[in-house]
């Protein structure tokens, strides 16, 4: 867990309480709480342990969301600008379409025929 920026107090649960070598937080200047000798102030665990969450999880969902409205646009973008991949798009589909049409009635053709 060392040299991972993390920050806060260090909660108290069963399975970290089996890690009591302060050697393996290093690198985390944030922490707080046992097993380091530095002791957490009641507010500055609560608010900014929350505020920086939260900010995190906005960031991610924004990200998130560019992310899929770009790559959307971009092949949205082809098919609607680019009039021989879109055709060659549909062709390709349409073909595959076909062949699992016919498999699949053959096979229930070969399953219901004894």
């Amino acid at each position: 867990m060392s040299y991972n920026n993390l920050s806060g107090k260090i909660p108290s649960g069963h399975q970290l309480q089996t890690l009591d070598d302060p050697s393996i937080y290093e690198g985390n200047n944030g922490l707080c709480g046992f097993p380091l000798p530095i002791e957490c102030s009641e507010s500055k665990t609560t608010s900014q342990s929350f505020v920086s969450e939260n900010k995190k999880s906005h960031q991610f969902y924004v990200g998130a969301i560019i992310g899929f409205s770009v790559g959307a646009w971009m092949v949205y973008g082809i098919f609607i600008f680019i009039t021989p991949w879109r055709v060659a798009y549909f062709v390709i589909v349409d073909n595959m379409y076909d062949r699992l049409y016919v498999f699949v009635i053959l096979n229930w053709a070969r399953s219901t025929w004894k």
